[in-house]
């Protein structure tokens, strides 16, 4: 799994999302998992952004989660739940630094 930060236009302004990397296209993490009834491993937040840290932190448990459910979507071609975008291709988001505010490695 190749991890990535995205952003994505959200009424006017963009949101960062946590995603992975696939043929042309982005999967939302959270957003993946939350189509399979799960539980957000990357830290949504009300205002829609997800955290690879978060995911990070949450250790190989999350990982697993993120990688069941990424692989699910985009072997069932699931790409949406209600308003919530799952599948995204590359072209319609922008790459940004995978870890915007890292911790520091002093």
């Amino acid at each position: 799994m190749k991890f990535v930060t995205f952003a994505t236009g959200r009424s006017g302004r963009p949101v960062l999302r946590a995603g992975v990397l696939g043929d042309g296209v982005v999967v939302d993490i959270d957003h993946a998992i939350a189509a399979r009834g799960g539980k957000p491993v990357a830290g949504s937040s009300s205002e829609g952004s997800s955290q690879l840290l978060t995911l990070i932190r949450g250790g190989d448990g999350a990982l697993e989660i993120a990688r069941e459910a990424t692989e699910h979507v985009v072997a069932t071609g699931d790409d949406r739940k209600g308003d919530d975008v799952i599948i995204r291709s590359l072209d319609e988001v922008q790459l940004v630094a995978p870890l915007p505010r890292p911790n520091s490695l002093r």
